[in-house]
């Protein structure tokens, strides 16, 4: 099996560039609240690998990493694998271990841009009756990488995949995302699922039809003042993304370094920690490295199968917000409770309270509070009436 760590790996794709010429071989789109970056050069291997960015104007601040890299894609990428013929097709620009046929989409790949705002990664698989580069499977293999909004609100990153079966017979697939978060110096930020919320997690783990609307990447430790960015992406929801997102059958939570050594199935170990300065799984930051695993068709029962002519299409999506919402005043008037806090311009939040913190059922006073860019100040009506009072105020993802 054929492994390399991050340094290795960046140096085999940036130690193929002529100095100066590095940024000539990847592809970019915008729109200035997020960046995105795909390798655009097949004789570097990796063609459609791809990495992420905030852009410009985002009020976090302009080229911070939500994916590893620094700009330079290289450890997030896709696996289409073929259960029709044992094959796994991937993206990444080294070969990681597959009990199947294992083949690089580097011969086959061409990337163009979609507008300014997108970019489009096309595969074309011949097939086993080519006469050159034959492939077990005749594909077409499509990935856009398109970044939608107007403001930082609506702004958000998606990441869709569709496969055309240009056989004369059935096609079935499954289609693996390895994503590889990194906040600022933090290469393994915790996790947690949301929606409903799940607890904060900084070890391996494997949600199996997960159930929740979404998670979020959020750094604890290495940067200066954590949470920087608290990263927002999507499982079954939530509902304003379009394209709607893929439920995936699977979702890992995993190290980068091992889970990126195979090309579609990995085994998850919840003794392993990937998010603190104790992990066991690190990628020379002194902290943790780990990436989110995403499968559309994570074994044959699951797969999805293309009839000949037709197209199989999933989707996923993220978006970064700043840390959590800090709550600036809270005090009573008569009966009733006044709260204030600080806001991003035409942000969307959520103001919930509860009475009980053991039981922690919050319900939602005020579902749909717009940012100002300052303070908001929400009035609960009779909220000073009971013993005590909780009050917690989060963006409305």
């Amino acid at each position: 099996m054929v492994r390399m760590n991050r340094i290795q790996g960046m140096m085999l794709v940036l130690g193929l560039l002529a100095a100066g010429q590095a940024r000539a071989q990847i592809m970019t789109a915008s729109n200035n609240f997020y960046v995105a970056y795909v390798l655009n050069e097949k004789q570097l291997d990796g063609v459609g690998v791809y990495t992420i960015q905030t852009g410009l104007n985002h009020p976090a601040g302009p080229f911070r990493d939500i994916f590893y890299g620094g700009g330079s894609p290289f450890s997030s990428f896709n696996t289409v694998r073929s259960y029709t013929t044992g094959t796994d097709y991937t993206q990444t620009p080294y070969e990681p271990f597959s009990d199947n046929t294992l083949v690089t989409l580097d011969d086959y790949g061409t990337v163009t841009p979609l507008g300014t705002n997108g970019i489009r990664t096309t595969y074309v698989l011949p097939g086993p009756d080519a006469a050159v580069s034959p492939t077990p499977d005749q594909l077409t293999i499509i990935q856009d990488l398109i970044i939608h909004g107007s403001t930082f609100a609506d702004s958000f990153v998606e990441l869709t995949t569709r496969t055309i079966n240009n056989g004369t017979q059935p096609a079935a697939i499954g289609v693996r995302y390895l994503w590889d978060y990194q906040i600022g110096n933090d290469d393994g930020p915790e996790f947690q699922p949301l929606t409903p919320d799940g607890s904060v997690l900084t070890h391996e783990a494997t949600f199996s039809a997960p159930s929740f609307t979404d998670y979020v990447m959020a750094d604890n430790d290495v940067n200066p003042n954590p949470p920087t960015l608290r990263i927002v992406g999507t499982v079954n929801g939530p509902g304003f993304i379009s394209p709607t997102p893929t439920a995936p059958d699977l979702l890992q939570y995993a190290c980068w370094g091992n889970s990126s050594g195979y090309a579609f199935d990995y085994l998850v170990d919840s003794n392993i920690d990937i998010a603190t300065v104790n992990s066991n799984c690190q990628s020379g930051n002194d902290t943790g490295d780990c990436a989110v695993l995403y499968f559309f068709g994570a074994d044959a029962p699951h797969a999805m199968t293309i009839a000949p002519g037709q197209t199989n299409t999933v989707s996923a999506s993220l978006f970064a917000r700043s840390p959590a919402t800090r709550i600036t005043g809270l005090s009573r008037a008569g009966t009733d409770s006044i709260l204030n806090f600080l806001t991003i311009s035409n942000a969307h939040y959520e103001v919930q309270t509860t009475t009980d913190l053991v039981n922690s059922v919050w319900s939602t006073i005020a579902p749909n509070v717009i940012g100002t860019g300052g303070i908001v100040t929400n009035i609960h009506s009779s909220g000073a009436t009971n013993s005590k009072r909780f009050y917690r105020v989060g963006s409305q993802f």
